[in-house]
């Protein structure tokens, strides 16, 4: 398939179709089982194709699964598994197949799947439905529909997987009654049922939505709408690389965050105004390498900014350390790219070299976090003089560091440590006939 370009705003971006619909329904495999349906789509996609089911006795065969729509059309119905008598209370099992891609055939099976043509079923009997889903435009000065246009998939004929809807798109200069519209995906009885398609009705009228971005900060970016349809109730939907970030905010500018350093996204928003939905500008993006401050610490810490220069001025202060770590925008900052940034690299040897500082650190929330973090694990090893004592009086930070899928327990002679190639800590030493001593065990990613 390929996209089907239907409309070009004044900003350059386009209205389009997708190439790829919605994805089909999975194989079974059971006894008897219903067909799994096809996906829903959206922002005018067609609809995925059914699966097959599974009639009775087929044991261990698997229905045929269905396939995604593509912009034409909606995708096709798997074949059903089954059994058949032969001879001596025996049977033979037939498997179901995938349907064809880009509204071609219903799969072949037992009972055939839905397409163009139906799939063929067994002995030539079964044979599946015939029809998909598929693309509708209309351009039009005045819509003035007063009956129903329909772009349906077709009902499966027993245990075929059913086929996804269409997708219906129609540019108006002027609305004067919608009517009803349909891409009801088709009914697959003991098959699985076809995923809806789309309905996409645009007013040519309105603008299309221009972006850009600012604040790109490694791991978080901001959207920005530069144009406004000024409808109080238009909504807007923000996408990253095809996936829906934020939904129906009401909000010019939004906040992009989760995102990889050094990592080129595409970007794009959907205006919603009534059942008008209308596209942006697309913008490719890259994130950039990230660059942490002390300043922008201690604003998101809500700390003086008058009172620390340096972050060894921070570093001296065992509030100021306790704050950052104790609210999550400080604490995710001070901790982002998973620890792999100058700031916390410096933060996590001073805290683990000053017994103070440490044990501060192991009785707060942060700790499970910093567990997680490869050098601050290897910093408490380093410095284990100061951090073993420690972490056995504290039963905050046994209990988290069991927790950890880094560590394991273990009941241990304490002369076969060396199995941990020393990296373990002694947190306590139980009697039990013998010496033995409780030890939690780095698990080293080598």
């Amino acid at each position: 398939g390929q996209n089907v370009y239907l409309w070009k705003h004044d900003n350059g971006a386009y209205e389009y179709v997708p190439k790829e619909g919605a994805s089909g329904g999975e194989a079974v495999v059971a006894v008897s089982a219903k067909g799994k349906d096809g996906l829903n789509g959206t922002n005018r996609q067609t609809g995925g194709g059914a699966s097959g089911g599974v009639n009775f006795r087929a044991w261990s065969e698997y229905s045929g699964s269905g396939t995604k729509g593509s912009s034409y059309s909606g995708g096709t119905g798997g074949g059903s598994a089954g059994s058949t008598p032969v001879y001596n209370h025996s049977y033979h099992d037939i498997d179901g197949k995938q349907g064809e891609n880009n509204g071609g055939a219903g799969g072949d099976g037992y009972y055939g799947g839905t397409g163009n043509p139906g799939g063929r079923g067994y002995n030539d009997e079964y044979i599946g439905t015939t029809g998909t889903g598929g693309l509708l435009i209309l351009y039009s000065n005045i819509l003035n529909n007063t009956g129903i246009i329909s772009s349906n998939g077709t009902d499966s004929n027993g245990y075929g997987g059913a086929s996804g809807g269409g997708t219906i798109n129609i540019f108006y200069n002027k609305l004067t009654h919608e009517g009803t519209m349909k891409t009801t995906g088709g009914n697959g009885q003991n098959g699985g049922n076809g995923g809806d398609g789309s309905v996409w009705l645009q007013d040519i009228n309105l603008k299309s939505p221009t972006i850009s971005i600012s604040e790109n900060e490694g791991t978080s970016l901001k959207v920005n709408i530069e144009n406004n349809n000024e409808n109080n109730n238009t909504t807007y939907d923000y996408y990253v690389d095809g996936v829906l970030e934020i939904e129906n905010s009401i909000n010019l500018s939004e906040k992009i965050s989760g995102l990889k350093l050094e990592t080129e996204y595409k970007i794009k928003v959907i205006a919603k105004y009534n059942k008008n939905q209308i596209s942006s500008n697309i913008i490719t993006v890259k994130t950039v390498k990230f660059k942490n401050t002390v300043k922008k610490l201690l604003s998101l810490a809500k700390l003086d900014e008058n009172k620390y220069n340096t972050l060894d001025d921070v570093l001296k202060d065992n509030d100021a350390i306790n704050k950052i770590l104790s609210i999550k925008e400080s604490k995710e900052y001070l901790l982002v790219n998973n620890g792999n940034n100058k700031m916390f690299e410096k933060f996590s040897s001073e805290v683990c070299s000053n017994s103070e500082k440490f044990k501060l650190i192991v009785n707060t929330s942060a700790f499970s976090d910093m567990l997680e973090i490869q050098k601050f694990r290897n910093d408490m090893y380093d410095n284990y003089l100061i951090t073993e004592n420690i972490l056995a009086q504290s039963q905050n930070a046994i209990k988290t560091m069991i927790e950890s899928n880094n560590f394991k327990v273990s009941s241990t002679s304490s002369y076969d440590v060396n199995i941990y190639d020393g990296k373990a800590f002694l947190i306590g030493i139980s009697q039990t006939g013998e010496n033995t001593n409780q030890v939690i065990g780095y698990l080293i990613n080598r």
